[in-house]
């Protein structure tokens, strides 16, 4: 208890100390408003008729949602953002918002339902849960500390699988969707338990690296449903209630459930799976060494090409069961890949040079006979590019501003030749028939799926087959027949469509998943879900016929087992969906500048004592301010604090104004500054490496009063101006997922101080500073060097100003690890370092804490001293470290650091915690 008050304090103490962020919308975009009772929707002017909709659905879905907790929530805005190549929504604080990317739900990825519907229940569920959590003690951290506390207490209170599988239960029931009753949704966690490798809580929790296990919105819901069936409707009221009662113990969330329900959490949550186990039966398959995805097998040119990855690899095209190149591309369920001739077509995301919330999603194709890549996009939001049958044109899905998803056609130089967009659909998905047909998926407005030919050349389509909210996908065609996945009694499998009889079958007779198929010839090739991953399979065109109306009857493909009934609760079908589109609410210019003056957060503790502070960020995140005043602890004075941080156009800026009167020693003298910044930041990506570029510039005032006991090289009734200079640049390469540093990459930062004195010019200093760190690869899977580089240089006149360094950082080592950072003229330091895995235990201690992975660190520093005498400092040793979940709430590393000081001798031994150690 004493760790977790201790965190949360200083959480609260350091807030204002944010840092500058580029998680803005480009300057340009013209903000409006629109308001209701219960919500304010926020969006670009392009939006009107799409925000208009949106808060009909907030509007019809409130009191369904809500209706569990019996509670209504205080009114929320909603910002749409337009800008975003992934789908996602988010319910926050700090300010207290709701954030929606406009998209459509183009892939299963994402959902059945239509985009808005889906984050309209599921957003608005994590409104009510905030406001509910909030609507008990954890009020007094909100008065106390503002939403930073009401976040911190809400962590402790509830966990992630909470929130998030109650909202997908909620979308769930109340509609005729969602991902509940979607076996896509359910079938990595079926391989799991079908082959009983349940993990433990625990690890579910704190996660594992030993193979890939179903995220906390999988395992959440079923969590969280089971307890619904189980124990009625109002169950999760009554626990959060509970729990929220006493939001300062860690273990409140399980304490309140075994209270609530008489059963304690460890027998309930095996015995989830045991009933999960029970409804899907039990099949022993053969692992793999190693966890291994398979997606998009395509056969081209007589080669068998696929995209792979496992634990210890990124995306990877293969060819003939060979690994040609490591890949970034977009996640494969969210865009497809194709290959024809030789030459691969698929999407990476790209980001905005300035802007976090916008960037792309371009096509890249890839010679795989050359070896060579061409972008044929740039600064587009494409997905799922399909090559031409005879030509070098890349059909590909779409998405316009105006939300709006269409085909666009390009040539291989990156030039668009045409386009596609229909009145009443968006096409979610095409694949070329012949090189003027396509089958293409439409969605209607209320996300109905519809299959249909459509015609290039004339821009005419026929509906052949409604799949309404099947999770149809990964189209291929041949001989006039389309393939591809769908549900199916509970399983995903593969279906073959007639295009000139619209006759309809199934060819794939799988228990749990088959994804991405591809004819070819007489067979069928596609990717099946196994206990260890998915695999390349194949199966005869030995199709059997089901009803035409199939795909889009709820009674026909939906099943009875857990994959899509684990709920037992019948569809909720909205008959009348066109008035969510009727009602027209009075649109306004939004002021950009909402909650930029309101505070969101405050304290009355800082790390200097007694005191009020206070910040404030608007909608946007484009105006940050914060302030302080109080007295100091120690020196028992007055000081006060005001920040600024202004982030709308391409230049950051920043003001800080700093005022204290000072004690020590019986002397009194005052000190007094204003500082100005501004940063010019620049990112990219390039294949496998991400990178960023910044440039900062800043000036600093700072007055000092006469003091008495100044020494020399302290600023007494003098005035200094400070201007400095930073540069800092990288680009690493991404990390794999049981890498612990990039495997080649550098990081460097410079940075320039000059301190001029307004009294007497000997006192002026000046100080640089820099650092560079070089990552490569080790002898070993997932091993690594690392070689850091750092000097700084300042005013050998002992009597000058001096300036704060750089590297003089509480909890780190400027010098060689074991010596303590001194004041000298100049010093440089190596540092070699080589990082390798240990184990990936998964060791459990009861309850209280887990071990996930164990790693250590071996070095050597070497750090040369030029001062009045010169003199190095060696030191070699080694650090462990333990990637842990403490008392089940908090992520945490634990390191043990033992250095042998050669330049004296000695042995220098320390615990500590790490962030992280590699950059």
């Amino acid at each position: 208890m004493k760790n977790l008050i201790l965190l949360f304090l200083s959480l609260i103490t350091t807030f204002a100390q944010a840092q500058i962020d580029t998680m803005q919308d480009r300057p340009g975009i013209r903000w409006a408003e629109i308001e209701s009772p219960n919500f304010k929707v926020v969006y670009p002017e392009e939006l009107e008729g799409k925000a208009q909709y949106v808060l009909n659905l907030l509007e019809f879905y409130a009191p369904k949602v809500a209706a569990p907790y019996d509670f209504k929530t205080d009114k929320y805005t909603v910002i749409i953002r337009f800008e975003q190549a992934t789908p996602n929504g988010f319910v926050t604080l700090a300010p207290r918002r709701s954030e929606w990317f406009s998209a459509s739900s183009i892939s299963p990825l994402i959902n059945t339902l239509e985009w808005y519907q889906a984050l309209a229940v599921h957003e608005y569920r994590h409104m009510v849960q905030f406001d509910f959590i909030k609507d008990s003690n954890v009020k007094y951290a909100w008065y106390l500390f503002g939403e930073m506390g009401q976040a911190v207490l809400t962590g402790v209170t509830v966990p992630n699988w909470y929130m998030e599988g109650d909202a997908v239960y909620s979308e769930t029931q109340l509609t005729n969707g969602g991902r509940g009753r979607s076996p896509r949704f359910a079938a990595r966690m079926k391989s799991l338990v079908v082959n009983s490798e349940v993990p433990s809580y625990d690890q579910f929790r704190g996660g594992v690296y030993t193979t890939s296990i179903p995220n906390h919105y999988v395992y959440g819901y079923f969590l969280i449903t089971h307890a619904y069936n189980k124990y009625g409707p109002k169950v999760w009221k009554d626990v959060i209630k509970l729990a929220s009662a006493s939001p300062l113990n860690p273990y409140t969330f399980y304490n309140a459930f075994e209270q609530v329900t008489g059963q304690d959490f460890a027998s309930f949550y095996y015995e989830t799976f045991d009933t999960l186990k029970k409804g899907w039966g039990q099949k022993v398959q053969m692992r793999n060494q190693l966890y291994t995805t398979y997606y998009y097998p395509i056969t081209d040119e007589g080669n068998l090409y696929a995209v792979k990855t496992d634990l210890d690899s990124f995306y990877q095209l293969t060819k003939n069961g060979q690994v040609l190149k490591d890949l970034n591309i977009t996640h494969p369920g969210l865009s497809k890949v194709d290959v024809k001739r030789g030459l691969f077509a698929f999407t990476r995301q790209m980001p905005s040079p300035r802007y976090s919330y916008r960037d792309y999603n371009d096509v890249f194709v890839l010679n795989t006979k050359t070896d060579t890549e061409v972008r044929i996009t740039k600064g587009k939001r494409v997905y799922s590019p399909q090559i031409n049958p005879v030509k070098d044109e890349i059909m590909a899905i779409n998405f316009e501003n105006a939300s709006k998803y269409g085909l666009v056609f390009y040539s291989f130089n990156g030039e668009e030749s045409r386009s596609i967009y229909l009145q009443d659909f968006d096409i979610s998905e095409a694949a070329y028939i012949n090189e003027r047909e396509a089958v293409v998926t439409l969605l209607d407005k209320q996300g109905m799926k519809f299959i249909a030919k459509l015609n290039l050349e004339e821009q005419s389509y026929k509906i052949l087959k409604a799949a309404g909210r099947n999770s149809a996908f990964a189209m291929r065609v041949q001989d006039d027949k389309v393939y591809f996945s769908g549900d199916d009694q509970g399983v995903i499998n593969i279906f073959e469509l007639d295009l000139k009889t619209a006759a309809l079958a199934i060819c794939s007779n799988e228990e749990i998943a088959a994804y991405n198929p591809y004819p070819q010839n007489g067979e069928i090739f596609y990717v099946s879900e196994t206990a260890n991953g998915r695999i390349i399979s194949k199966t005869s065109k030995a199709c059997r016929s089901v009803a035409s109306d199939y795909l889009g009857d709820l009674d026909q493909y939906l099943g009875k087992g857990p994959s899509d009934n684990f709920h037992k609760l019948a569809p909720v079908t909205e008959q009348n969906y066109q008035k969510l589109y009727a009602s027209k609410w009075t649109s306004a210019d939004y002021n950009e500048l909402e909650r930029g003056f309101t505070p969101h957060s405050w304290s009355f503790i800082g790390g200097q004592g007694y005191q009020l502070q206070a910040m404030a960020t608007n909608y946007l995140n484009s105006f940050t301010i914060y302030g302080a005043i109080g007295e100091n602890a120690i020196e028992s004075r007055p000081f006060a604090q005001l920040g600024v941080v202004y982030s709308k156009y391409y230049p950051i800026l920043s003001l800080n104004l700093d005022y204290r009167e000072r004690k020590d020693n019986g002397f009194e003298w005052t000190e007094a500054g204003a500082a100005v910044g501004m940063t010019l930041p620049y990112m990219f990506r390039k294949g496998l490496y991400r990178g960023a570029h910044a440039l900062s510039l800043s000036a600093q005032h700072l007055e000092v009063s006469e003091r008495e006991d100044a020494y020399s090289y302290q600023a007494s009734d003098d005035q200094l101006f400070i201007p400095g200079v930073s540069f800092k640049t990288s680009m690493l390469k991404n990390i794999r997922f049981r890498e612990l540093q990039p495997s080649w990459g550098y990081l460097f930062g410079a940075q320039y101080l000059n301190a001029d004195s307004a009294q007497d010019e000997n006192f002026d200093s000046y100080l640089g500073y820099g650092s560079l760190d070089l990552y490569a690869p080790g002898f070993w899977t997932n091993h690594g060097f690392k070689l850091g580089l750092s000097g700084e240089y300042r005013d050998q006149n002992p009597a000058s100003y001096r300036i704060q360094s750089p590297a003089d950082i509480v909890g780190t080592f400027a010098f060689s690890r074991g010596y303590q950072y001194e004041y000298v003229d100049e010093w440089s330091k190596a540092s070699l370092n080589y990082i390798l895995p240990l184990g990936y235990g998964n060791y459990t201690f009861g309850r209280w804490y887990y071990i996930s992975r164990a790693y250590t660190n071996l070095f050597f520093d070497h750090t040369k001293i030029r001062d009045e005498e010169d003199f190095t400092l060696n030191s070699a040793g080694f650090e462990l470290f333990l990637e842990s979940l403490l008392l089940r709430k908090l992520p945490i590393t634990l390191g043990f650091r033992h250095v042998e000081k050669l330049s004296d001798k000695k042995t220098y031994d320390d615990f500590f915690l790490a962030v992280n150690v590699a950059y």
